[in-house]
């Protein structure tokens, strides 16, 4: 996962008040979100989604996805 995304990815999550609130609000593991923060994981369309859907659009999927 390049930095760009990660950044965006990290913004949502300090959003949502963490890790373990993001995991909850995106209904996946705690493990997921800080695999995806360290660039281990990609980010899922699906989780793309949801993170656009959660944040009202501040989180575009597109960019989430292909940067």
């Amino acid at each position: 996962m390049n930095e760009e995304k990660t950044s965006l990815f990290a913004s949502f999550v300090e959003d949502c008040g963490g890790r373990q609130p993001t995991a909850e609000k995106l209904n996946c593991s705690y493990q997921l979100v800080c695999h995806i923060l360290t660039g281990e994981r990609g980010i899922s369309k699906d989780v793309a989604e949801s993170v656009e859907r959660l944040s009202g659009g501040k989180y575009c999927k597109s960019a989430l996805i292909w940067g």
